[in-house]
């Protein structure tokens, strides 16, 4: 998830580009990104007048499409200038792509917290919603 750009997801019924009808997010591997995060899949995709195309599709759920306007209106800092979509909301480094790091830290300290024990990201492939 730290590798998504905004460029990346197609929450809209109709999409641009022309390849899902149904709301929608596109996994791309780039291996050059600010933050060092890739995905593992390697999918063909490109970018043709501003939309990605390609990639690994993954429908996009009505509760990820609220919870994503929430995140960009309330917030998302205005001015990043890299196009990705989780960045650092507070601290000096604010604004900048959230690193796979700062991502597993996070579900450690909130498993912890919550007397879950070690909370990893990869478990999260492995849960099935309802």
């Amino acid at each position: 998830m730290c590798g998504l750009y905004l460029s990346d997801l197609h929450l809209r019924e109709g999409a641009a580009c022309g390849q899902c009808r149904a709301p929608h997010v596109r996994i791309c591997h780039r291996p050059g990104n600010p933050n060092r995060a890739a995905a593992k899949t390697k999918h063909p995709w490109r970018t043709e007048d501003g939309t990605v195309t390609g990639g690994l599709i993954k429908r996009a759920s009505p509760a990820m499409i609220h919870a994503y306007f929430e995140y960009m209106t309330i917030e998302y800092p205005g001015e990043s200038g890299h196009g990705m979509l989780l960045v650092q909301l507070a601290g000096p480094d604010t604004g900048r792509p959230w690193a796979a790091d700062a991502a597993r830290g996070m579900l450690r300290r909130a498993g912890s917290r919550a007397g879950l024990g070690g909370v990893r990201p990869h478990q999260f492939r492995h849960v099935l919603s309802a």
